[in-house]
């Protein structure tokens, strides 16, 4: 392995320091055990939706601890029951912070930890809500603090790295002679976000290159040398995993010894990566820029027999993806929250999340935040609300885009979308006995329409429960099967030919049947009729010259470009 690999660092074998003290251990058995215990199947129906007032959705995934979630929206943090998806606290308890929680909390030992663009890093009691302590920092925050040991270790947009200690709420790192607070320089810029293992932080540099900094003692002598990347995502997150940490970097997955700062492998994909990768017992599992997603062998860094080659996901990745016990979950900027299984390497369940109520494009521009790199102060927005189609300030957004990774609370999934809602399913918690709902838009029902170019059929099936298996979808004429496209914002739509297959229906009166089923096997059959009268002139889809492009211009489509993650 040489320079052009992904990394540019020699892979020559070191001693290994023994890095990882006896209570990490002690967490990182814990932590294992509680995810052997946690499984998401799916698929499942939808148990509750629980909706912020703030309208403004944090980055990352919710946080979990036994029965009680923690989320982020607006400029207050919520501790939700999972049970029963009801609000129990709010921080603060009456008026917001003069800011934004962009980023989703961490507990840190018996402590909640959140940080707000307001430049704030606020400490919480998770059991009743109320305030521990606060500190201030010098810059506004990038990403998620980490803790490390005992420091709260925050990156910050000037380019250092502040520690907090967890028990005072006082700042650990102090010039020796003056006493003043004294942060950690990153001459190299900090880039991405920061991640910890044991007592040390790791983090990215405007060079591509990966640190990793011992927080007692404030030196980077743990390893030789700094690791350095021929390419990052601006999104990078070193993944820590069972005492290793996993990078992706252009078309390469690598695998380091946090212990050493030794390459242990690397792997090339053959794509694009984008995002950090997701690591379970079953693999890593990588996702590329243009939808496809593969799993790595944890040791070797071979393709699992499961999946020799990479799955079709249909879009693009919105956010990170996660392990869901033995799965894993990708989101997708079409609104899809996608279940994968790396034993066979199938898509297991597909659900669109779905706006509460009306929502309009132009609304959307307007509020969503963009996916890009933030402005000076402030890290990474999320992926925006989006719309498509044609006439955009006029369209109705028909599905949400994910606002970041989704999290497991036993058996119950945990997805949190782009208005500030999040949404659980479990199969215990949640009831699903009603079929898909299915309208045919165009041409209407009981209409006469020409039977002739450029006439189209257009449907709209919608499945709030489970979602639609898409697999289960048939559209008949008269008795006889045509081909149809179906789109996840529940467009059908049937094309006809003037020969071979979806010959155009001829004169008089068609029955037209559409018979589709969700993810738990609730089924609809629905019969339209329309009557062909080749004396009318054609016709088309409202809002559209031709019928080429497939859809009406009120459709949704892909993600927003918004404003950036800045500061204000």
């Amino acid at each position: 392995m040489s320079a052009g690999f992904g990394i540019t660092c020699p892979l020559e074998k070191k001693s290994k320091k023994m890095h990882i003290k006896r209570s990490l251990f002690a967490v990182l058995v814990a932590l294992i055990a509680a995810s052997a215990n946690a499984q998401f199947d799916g698929p499942a129906p939808l148990a509750w939706r629980w909706l912020s007032q703030s309208g403004v959705a944090s980055s990352g995934a919710p946080l979990v601890n036994g029965d009680i979630i923690y989320e982020a929206a607006g400029g207050r943090i919520y501790a939700i029951d999972r049970l029963t998806g009801n609000k129990k606290w709010q921080y603060p308890p009456e008026d917001p912070i003069p800011g934004i929680f962009r980023f989703a909390p961490i507990l840190a030992k018996d402590t909640l930890i959140a940080v707000g663009d307001n430049k704030i890093i606020y400490a919480i009691d998770p059991t009743t809500g109320s305030g521990k302590w606060n500190y201030t920092l010098t810059a506004a925050p990038i990403g998620q603090p980490v803790l490390a040991g005992d420091l709260i270790v925050q990156a910050q947009s000037d380019n250092k790295l502040m520690a907090v200690d967890l028990a005072s709420g006082q700042a650990a790192w102090k010039n020796k002679d003056t006493g003043d607070v004294a942060p950690y320089n990153v001459f190299d810029g900090v880039a991405g976000q920061i991640a910890a293992s044991g007592q040390d932080v790791l983090y990215f540099t405007g060079q591509e290159e990966l640190h990793c900094l011992d927080v007692i003692t404030r030196t980077e002598n743990i390893w030789a040398r700094p690791i350095r990347f021929t390419q990052l995502s601006p999104y990078a997150v070193p993944l820590v995993y069972q005492s290793q940490i996993y990078v992706t970097s252009g078309q390469y997955l690598i695998d380091v010894d946090p212990a050493s700062g030794v390459v242990t492998w690397q792997t090339e994909t053959g794509f694009n990566t984008a995002f950090s990768p997701a690591a379970s017992s079953q693999g890593v599992f990588v996702v590329s820029e243009d939808g496809q997603a593969m799993v790595y062998d944890l040791n070797t860094g071979q393709p699992t027999p499961g999946m020799p080659k990479p799955i079709l996901l249909g879009s693009y990745p919105s956010t990170r993806p996660s392990a869901v016990g033995s799965k894993f979950v990708i989101p997708t900027t079409n609104g899809a929250i996608n279940l994968i299984d790396p034993a066979n390497g199938s898509i297991l369940w597909s659900y669109v999340i779905r706006p509460i109520g009306t929502l309009k494009a132009s609304k959307a521009a307007s509020t969503g935040p963009g996916r890009g790199p933030g402005g000076a102060g402030q890290g990474f927005g999320a992926p925006g609300l989006g719309g498509g189609g044609q006439n955009n300030q006029d369209q109705e957004i028909t599905e949400l885009q994910a606002s970041g990774p989704v999290a497991l609370a036993g058996q119950t999934l945990l997805v949190p979308a782009q208005d500030s809602s999040l949404l659980a399913f479990d199969k215990d918690l949640g009831v699903d006995l009603t079929p898909p709902n299915v309208q045919m838009l165009f041409p209407t029902p009981g209409d006469q329409v020409a039977g002739q170019p450029p006439l189209v059929l257009f449907f709209k099936v919608r499945d709030e429960g489970s979602g639609v298996a898409e697999t289960t979808l048939k559209v008949l004429i008269d008795g006889k099967e045509y081909d149809h496209t179906y789109m996840r914002d529940g467009s059908v739509i049937v094309h006809f030919r003037t020969s071979g297959k979806n010959p155009y229906p001829g004169q008089g009166r068609h029955t037209i049947t559409l018979d589709v089923a969700d993810w738990l096997g609730n089924e609809a059959r629905q019969d339209f009729a329309i009557t062909i009268d080749n004396s009318l002139p054609p016709v088309v889809l409202p809002g559209q010259a031709t019928n080429n492009n497939g859809r009406p211009g009120f459709g949704g489509g892909g993600p927003g470009k918004g404003g950036g993650g800045g500061e204000d």
